[in-house]
């Protein structure tokens, strides 16, 4: 998919309003009854409005963000869905620079 929008500045953030756009995919596969995995990737790029009175340059970031998923049914209602991923912020300004690791695990009980 591909998405576009604008991020308004609130509370009168230095950056000012961004203007983004990015694009995204995902995949699955279902393996057998009850076990589907899948993986994911996004790429977003956002340019602020405003200049940023700390750095005196204008903000530019781009997102980048991949996944992998699984969904295991353990029981008729029970669900276990575990997630890893990794997140990765490349900013002009070295303060909003940044990497992230991510773990989850979702338990769903459906009544």
């Amino acid at each position: 998919s591909l998405y576009a929008g604008v991020d308004t500045e609130r509370n009168l953030r230095s950056d000012g309003t961004s203007v983004l756009g990015g694009t995204a995919l995902q995949v699955q596969h279902r393996f057998m009854s009850g076990l589907t995995a899948g993986l994911r990737g996004g790429l977003q790029r956002s340019v602020y409005d405003r200049e940023n009175p700390l750095f005196q340059v204008g903000r530019v970031d781009t997102l980048i963000d991949v996944a992998a998923t699984a969904e295991w049914q353990a029981l008729p209602k029970l669900k276990v869905k575990p997630l890893i991923g990794f997140r990765r912020n490349i900013s002009n300004t070295d303060l909003n620079d940044s990497k992230r690791l991510i773990g989850e695990i979702s338990v769903r009980w459906d009544f």
